[in-house]
């Protein structure tokens, strides 16, 4: 999907995902991740906000994910649908453990 084009703007206070991407975020930056792959997961996370409208990617089904992924196959590499499903995996890893949901919709979820 073409950036010009998003939907999803995690910056916006208007967006459903700002408050939990400015924490997510944070996260990464402490735990010392670096800015290239802070980029990453954003773009990859707003691609996937972006495919499902815009909506709340705690939300996020795995239907919606896998959805996402096979859009992904068909655009673009293997490789970059590796970072896509590595970058949403840890974020909802992340959302697991700090009890923003109560179970990943990647669980059990083959890498691609």
């Amino acid at each position: 999907m073409d950036r010009r084009h998003a939907v999803a703007d995690f910056r916006d206070d208007a967006d459903p995902n700002a408050d939990v991407w400015f924490r997510y975020t944070r996260y990464l930056e402490t735990a010392g991740r670096s800015p290239r792959t802070r980029q990453s997961y954003t773009a990859s996370c707003q691609l996937l906000a972006d495919h499902c409208k815009g909506a709340d990617l705690l939300n996020a089904t795995r239907e919606d994910i896998q959805a996402f992924l096979a859009e992904q196959k068909r655009l673009h590499s293997h490789g970059t649908v590796l970072v896509r499903f590595r970058s949403i995996r840890a974020f909802h890893n992340w959302a697991k453990r700090e009890d923003w949901i109560t179970e990943s919709p990647m669980n059990g979820m083959p890498v691609p």
